[in-house]
């Protein structure tokens, strides 16, 4: 590699480390028509449920979360990760899909479940907040009463794998 193309290299590592070029995602992996997530969660309950997520680590991620997403899977959703745990709150700006909104501790606990309707046919100032009601580091959402179907609530025990 000659000195020019070494420079330009380096400029281009030095503006992406800095966050002045941002990386985008890639698309979802699909080998032979099956998609790999980007995580796992799994509650400890009765049958150990295990949920297979896309990724929201970034803030533009975490603001679109699932708006204008017609459909989840029966057992899939969306982890948002928090760079440190922080008091959050959510709506449902956007969405298509009646949701269970599940805050999770830095300690790996589910702190709280909400049961949260589309939001696609509401108003700003007509939409639910749901709040965390205190510091997480994850919040994951899945197909509303997927969490009552599987008795997932304050307290329960959850294993992620990213």
């Amino acid at each position: 590699m000659d000195r020019t193309a070494f420079i330009f290299v380096l400029l281009i590592m030095a503006l992406v480390l800095f966050g002045i070029v941002p990386i985008e995602k890639e698309d979802p992996v699909i080998i032979d028509d099956v998609r790999l997530y980007e995580a796992k969660v799994r509650f400890e309950v009765e049958e150990n449920l295990v949920i297979l997520c896309d990724l929201a680590d970034t803030a533009h991620e975490r603001a679109k979360g699932l708006m204008d997403v017609r459909s989840l899977g029966e057992r899939i959703g969306m982890l948002f990760v928090y760079e440190e745990p922080q008091n959050v709150s959510f709506w449902m700006k956007g969405t298509y899909i009646d949701l269970d909104i599940i805050f999770i501790s830095e300690d790996l606990e589910v702190l709280n479940v909400h049961e949260a309707d589309a939001g696609i046919r509401k108003m700003d100032n007509e939409l639910e907040f749901y709040s965390s009601g205190g510091p997480v580091a994850y919040v994951l959402e899945v197909n509303q009463g997927l969490s009552k179907e599987f008795g997932i609530g304050p307290g329960t025990s959850v294993d992620i794998f990213m």
